[in-house]
């Protein structure tokens, strides 16, 4: 039986990821070029579960969010910057931060969130599976 080397398995699916981010990203920035007619003020909506699944695969090789930290503030912060380039002349509504919690109770890091300027946090029900 051949065996794939899993060093290369995982730099073969981090390539893969980067890549597909990659375009999300391009056809992202076409969109927001054409719908970008600056508007008086803009939102930015975060899927917090994705965020964490795909920063966790590209930089750790692990979904698993309990396996890595994430600055969610600098990456927040990131997002919002990104936003002002691209709506220069508008201004920021707030960001909401969607993520998945038991019974809707904020974990640590999702409190910590909700507490920063201009953000606001939504959560979801996750079941026995921790998934949404």
């Amino acid at each position: 039986m051949n065996e794939a080397d899993p060093q290369i398995t995982g730099v073969t699916a981090a390539a893969g990821l980067a890549a597909r981010l990659d375009r999300t990203n391009e056809l992202l920035q076409r969109m927001l070029v054409e719908v970008a007619k600056t508007p008086s003020t803009h939102a930015i909506f975060v899927d917090a579960g994705y965020v964490y699944a795909a920063a966790g695969l590209l930089v750790t090789g692990t979904e698993d969010r309990r396996s890595f930290d994430l600055d969610a503030e600098g990456l927040i912060e990131a997002f919002i910057d990104k936003a002002r380039t691209i709506f220069a002349d508008s201004r920021l509504l707030r960001v909401y931060w969607y993520d998945g919690a038991r019974r809707r109770i904020h974990t640590t890091e999702q409190q910590a969130i909700a507490e920063l300027p201009d953000v606001k946090v939504r959560l979801g029900n996750l079941n026995a599976n921790n998934q949404q």
